[in-house]
């Protein structure tokens, strides 16, 4: 089989859809898997493709931050109270590219970092990964778009093999998305009014939450 880049037949193959050097929001692997490639232009592409995909995460989590700064801005809020929080969260996300998925993300972080609220974010337990847990509040925070209004039936089972592992104090807090955008300065106060509310339901039904709650 020819060499995609150099048509030269080789005698070693290489599959590119091997390569851990593509992000599927980029490639499309049913379609790079049909390329193959000799050694020597697979060694190439492979270094230029993790040196691109190390520029688009770059440039994403600046537009991401960038957006966030805007939600802050379009509230009825001095922004230059939050200055200081919001280039912590630039800084941290630019030193860890995994850590944020959206620019809400990135605002609730800012919120929670100026109300000097310990986080540990992007934190993995019970073989989840959750947005934000919260010591201090005895919370897991999700912030959830859209989408997960039809995923109740799974985001319940999730949450329940999480507060088996952390304990039964703690209790999962799901923020849409649209009321970051609305009012983010509320976020710690609706965190521990939703958590409150939540383990006052689990008292009055022997520690479960009814299914219609669950809704």
């Amino acid at each position: 089989m020819k060499c995609w880049e150099c048509d030269n037949e080789g005698t070693m193959q290489f599959d590119m859809k091997k390569a851990d050097c593509f992000d599927d929001e980029i490639m499309n692997f049913e379609t790079v898997s049909k390329r193959w490639y000799c050694k020597e232009c697979f060694e190439r592409i492979t270094e230029e493709r993790k040196k691109e995909k190390a520029e688009y995460i770059r440039l994403k989590k600046k537009l991401m931050y960038e957006r966030a700064v805007r939600i802050l801005e379009r509230q009825d809020v001095d922004l230059y109270d939050y200055k200081e929080a919001l280039e912590a969260v630039r800084d941290f996300s630019e030193k860890n590219p995994d850590k944020f998925d959206s620019s809400h993300e990135m605002v609730s972080a800012a919120i929670l970092i100026y109300n000097e609220i310990y986080v540990k974010m992007q934190y993995k337990v019970a073989g989840y990964r959750v947005d934000f847990y919260i010591p201090e509040l005895k919370a897991i925070l999700e912030v959830d778009g859209n989408f997960h209004k039809y995923s109740i039936k799974r985001d319940n089972k999730r949450d329940s093999e999480i507060r088996s592992e952390l304990g039964k104090e703690i209790e999962i807090v799901r923020i849409s998305t649209k009321y970051i955008e609305q009012n983010a300065e509320l976020l710690v106060e609706a965190i521990k009014s939703i958590r409150a509310e939540r383990q006052k339901i689990r008292r009055q039904n022997y520690g479960i939450l009814p299914e219609w709650y669950k809704r």
